[in-house]
């Protein structure tokens, strides 16, 4: 299936967001991911023209997100050229990492880096589904410049007495930083 990039933002520290309109809409669970394949990538090399990436998006979007580390590679530098427009091929979705269906168990995750992205995924289908789920988030980065959605994920907890978001920091001073620090 073809996407079209719609969109780009900067949204931590050498990581970008890349929001996707597809052609034809996509049924896929909070959590999953897929793969996506540049059709004519300015730079190529060995590891090929596919890498598979969550969605960071809830499912109800129009647009899919899509959240990476910009890393070196021939596929990423592609990436973040691809004018507003052109298009990928998709494939998916895939994968099991989804919410459980107990309602009354809570959520819990321990995520780290740009592994968020799936948990985002989940709770914003979760808010938007007006669901009083209890939901746990520990996320741990290495400093808050590096810290991919920190604002979606403050804001949500603030918003809901059941959604607790924990974010942590292994290198840097705590400084004016009010959570936790540390291995």
């Amino acid at each position: 299936m073809k996407f079209l990039l719609s969109d780009r933002r900067n949204i931590a520290d050498d990581t970008q967001a890349f929001w996707f309109h597809p052609e034809k809409p996509v049924r896929f669970l909070a959590g999953q991911f897929g793969d996506f394949t540049l059709t004519k990538p300015r730079y190529t090399d060995a590891k090929g023209n596919t890498r598979a990436f969550s969605f960071a998006s809830a499912p109800e979007r129009d647009d899919i997100m899509i959240a990476t580390r910009m890393r070196d590679s021939a596929f990423k530098r592609s990436l973040a050229e691809l004018p507003i427009g052109a298009p990928v091929e998709f494939e998916g979705p895939m994968g099991g990492f989804t919410l459980h269906k107990d309602p009354a168990r809570p959520a819990i995750f321990l995520v780290g880096g740009i592994g968020i992205t799936p948990v985002r995924s989940i709770v914003e289908q979760v808010i938007r589904q007006k669901a009083q789920r209890q939901i746990f988030v520990f996320y741990s980065n290495t400093t808050r410049a590096r810290m991919a959605f920190l604002d979606d994920f403050e804001n949500w907890r603030a918003d809901n007495p059941k959604r607790s978001f924990v974010p942590t920091l292994t290198d840097e001073s705590p400084g004016a930083w009010p959570f936790e620090t540390g291995l």
